[in-house]
């Protein structure tokens, strides 16, 4: 039987990686398409391409951010916006209640409820803008990853971004424990998905060097 010539960077005798690539192709594939046949990267019960298959970790689109990143980046930009949150909600604080905390003002409820106004438009203005443009917020870039589409890797639009962060306004309602939930449900997630990122159909990714950026302006 014949052997196959050897591809142009490829030593006689050498076996080609069976995965290389801008995104983790098979050898000789082009980026972006699906593999045939049984792989890591087969599509799964939806036709979709499968990043991230447990036990292999990347796939087409690249591969999957971990868990202590995607925190990290949460809890960097929840102190951020936080921290802007407070600064505007300054103005609105009764300044004689923090100083006589038994005095009766009935200042608290107003003052309380104006900062999570404040804090929820900020966040959703930060997350919609930050994500539409670039897929990362700063707390992303900090981590090294970023926001893509679930079907095929490209950059999300501006209408997912806000749709993405709106859900997670929503499951904040109930106490908060609808956000508990949200956060956690990566732990057994087999894509690391969160709750918003299965009803934005979004994938949180690793930014490698070398990779092609799907929000680059061409």
């Amino acid at each position: 039987m014949t052997q196959p010539e050897p591809g142009p960077d490829e030593q006689p005798g050498q076996q080609p990686p069976p995965y290389s690539g801008a995104y983790g192709q098979p050898h000789g594939q082009q980026p972006g398409q699906v593999p045939q046949g049984p792989s890591p990267y087969s599509p799964d019960e939806h036709g979709r391409p499968y990043v991230g298959t447990p036990g292999y970790g990347a796939g087409p689109y690249g591969e999957l951010a971990s868990r202590w990143a995607r925190l990290g980046a949460l809890l960097l930009d929840s102190v951020l916006i936080g921290t802007v949150s407070l600064v505007l909600s300054l103005p609105f604080i009764d300044w004689d209640a923090v100083i006589d905390p038994y005095a009766d003002t009935g200042s608290y409820f107003t003052t309380d409820l104006t900062t999570s106004a404040i804090s929820t438009v900020l966040g959703f203005f930060y997350f919609w803008l930050m994500h539409a443009r670039s897929g990362q917020t700063l707390g992303k870039k900090a981590a090294g990853i970023r926001v893509i589409r679930e079907q095929d890797g490209g950059a999300i639009s501006s209408g997912t971004a806000a749709w993405r962060y709106g859900v997670q306004i929503l499951l904040a309602i109930p106490c908060g424990l609808g956000s508990v939930l949200d956060a956690l449900w990566i732990l057994w997630d087999p894509r690391k998905q969160t709750l918003h990122d299965k009803a934005a159909h979004t994938l949180v990714v690793k930014v490698v060097p070398g990779m092609p950026d799907p929000y680059a302006k061409h």
